[in-house]
């Protein structure tokens, strides 16, 4: 299991009994240096690539943690809010989701982008950033458009800032597909290998009630036809990030909001 961390920045990787394998760069500003770990991917090569989202950068380590390659993706990828932290240039956060093709997808979801002055009136707005498919060397393979950001709020002379309890823009990796949700509707769109709408998936809506912590949820589980086959419900306090199996890897917080890494097996009632 590799975790990212940013405190410091770093990759840690360890083996199936829960003790430390190899730590993979450090924090910095050189060759397998971060400055926010944002998302780690497994190579078919035995290899773990590693994405720096304010630098727009990616650096490839080997499993015994050595130091490979880099490549930069700042021509297509835009700047975080962190690194830039101007309203009126367009950020979003960008991560990266493996494929099984073992390639790619970076998945882009905007910030901002307004131009100052560019509203008259108090409004609420998405803007739109591109995500596409590259391999692990940074090529560009297929682009998949432009998604809506999340929604932010703006006011004249007060500046930009993300709308509370406003929807955002989710993506994911099913197969080779990229999975995009804006929030919008109760529905899934699957992109396929070559950026295309192959397509979409929609179900009823469910209770959107707002709560202070993280309940326990459910979560519909659908088969590879777009029926739903299950539902399965996750703890309070656990936000899932990947099904491997028959496990649901996640970051669990406690009442200090202490976070930890947790797997939960599935199981029938």
């Amino acid at each position: 299991m590799a975790v990212g961390t940013n405190s410091p920045a770093q990759a840690l990787v360890f083996e199936a009994d829960g003790s430390l394998a190899v730590t993979l760069g450090r924090e910095g500003d050189g060759p397998g240096e971060f400055w926010n770990v944002a998302s780690l991917v497994a190579l078919a090569s035995d290899s773990i690539l590693v994405w720096d989202r304010d630098r727009r950068r990616i650096s490839v380590f080997t499993g015994e943690g050595v130091y490979s390659r880099e490549a930069g993706l700042s021509e297509s990828v835009s700047l975080s809010p962190l690194a830039e932290p101007s309203t009126s240039v367009p950020a979003g956060f960008t991560s990266l989701v493996p494929l099984t093709s073992g390639t790619i997808a970076v998945f882009s979801v905007g910030v901002w982008g307004m131009e100052a002055g560019a509203a008259a009136e108090p409004s609420v707005t998405r803007t739109e950033l591109p995500s596409k498919r590259i391999d692990s060397e940074g090529v560009t393979l297929a682009s998949y458009g432009s998604f809506r950001s999340m929604e932010f709020y703006y006011a004249p002379g007060i500046g930009t800032a993300p709308y509370a309890f406003g929807a955002t823009t989710s993506g994911a990796g099913s197969g080779d597909a990229l999975v995009v949700g804006t929030g919008e509707s109760p529905e899934v769109r699957f992109y396929g290998p070559d950026g295309a709408l192959d397509r979409i998936v929609r179900w009823g809506d469910s209770d959107r009630s707002v709560v202070r912590s993280m309940p326990a949820r459910d979560w519909l589980v659908f088969g590879a036809e777009g029926t739903i086959v299950a539902t399965v419900r996750t703890p309070e306090q656990f936000e899932p990030g990947a099904v491997r199996g028959d496990r649901v890897w996640g970051v669990f917080r406690d009442e200090l909001e202490v976070e930890s890494v947790r797997a939960y097996r599935i199981t029938k009632p």
